[in-house]
């Protein structure tokens, strides 16, 4: 599955995921957090390990965060090819 993710808050306005590089998908409050492999490996301690990136999704209430995981649980208990993470703003 790939989730797309809307980024409004950065340069990159859509990120693309592959579900294989998804950390972890967390929420508080109206937020929801998306920790992921970016691709990338970055050097600590003189060891070369992967590089997390994390995406933050900012909704209207609770209500629609609670609504958007549930739908994405749901998409995932159907073999989805894709999902989409964003508000629908404009």
């Amino acid at each position: 599955m790939l989730l797309f993710i809307d980024n409004s808050d950065s340069v990159m306005s859509q990120v693309i995921i592959p579900i294989s590089r998804l950390y972890d998908i967390w929420s508080y409050g109206c937020r929801i957090n998306i920790n992921y492999d970016s691709g990338e490996l970055v050097e600590v301690e003189g060891t070369y390990q992967k590089k997390i990136e994390s995406l933050s999704i900012v909704c209207e209430s609770e209500d629609v965060v609670n609504k958007l995981l549930r739908q994405f649980y749901k998409a995932c208990n159907n073999k989805a090819g894709a999902f989409y993470f964003g508000t629908g703003k404009d």
